[in-house]
């Protein structure tokens, strides 16, 4: 009997996935804490109502919500962050 390692069988479909994986994006998110992270997810949720909202209305020319000005540059991979005085609370419409 040997002591070698079992071998690990390499599933192609996996690893043609790992390609297309940007590691820099998980490693930005893991450096937050899980505060920080769910904060952003929110700021995401409630940008994503006003424009579903806006949408709904037919107004394509609607301000995203005073939280979002001033938020974080988007091509640069991060959510946008709410403004000091944001609730992280989601809306209560929906």
């Amino acid at each position: 009997m040997t002591d070698d390692p079992p071998t690990r069988r390499i599933d192609p479909v996996v690893e043609a996935y790992k390609a297309g994986i940007d590691t820099s994006l998980l490693a930005e998110q893991l450096r937050r804490t899980p505060t920080e992270r769910v904060q952003a997810m929110m700021a995401m949720l409630q940008l994503s109502e006003a424009l579903r909202a806006a949408r709904c209305r037919g107004d394509a020319s609607e301000d995203p919500p005073p939280d979002y000005i001033g938020a974080a540059d988007p091509s640069a991979g991060g959510a946008p962050e709410p403004s000091a005085g944001a609730s992280p609370e989601p809306s209560a419409t929906a």
